[in-house]
């Protein structure tokens, strides 16, 4: 199913459909009849049921299954904050880095503010 999922997204893409090709190399889900398909917002969930209907047409005929369904659900993204602050640097440098936290440590440095 992979495959045909492939196939149909270089169909679209090859019609002009960017965004219904984009939406196909999302993570994909299959369960025996059921598709689910992962999508990161709602405006990705309005693109697809813009394409939704011709590809569960598409899937049941090729694969001559009329159980055949497609559904969405959204992934959660961690929200990552950047670091403002001077001591926020320094905390974000001393996790990718734990030399730094013991530079600081041993030479008792403290951010100046």
């Amino acid at each position: 199913m992979h495959k045909f999922l492939a196939t149909y997204g270089e169909r679209l893409k090859e019609t002009g459909n960017t965004a219904g090709y984009q939406l196909l190399h999302q993570s994909i889900q299959i369960e025996g009849p059921l598709l689910t398909i992962s999508l990161l917002n709602r405006v990705q969930e309005t693109l697809f049921q813009n394409i939704k209907e011709d590809l569960v047409a598409a899937l049941r005929e090729t694969f001559n299954r009329s159980d055949i369904q497609v559904q969405t659900t959204f992934v959660q993204q961690a929200q990552t904050r950047k670091p403002y602050t001077d001591q926020e640097k320094l905390l974000f440098l001393a996790e990718k880095n734990s030399a730094i936290a013991l530079l600081q440590e041993r030479l008792l440095l403290e951010v100046a503010y």
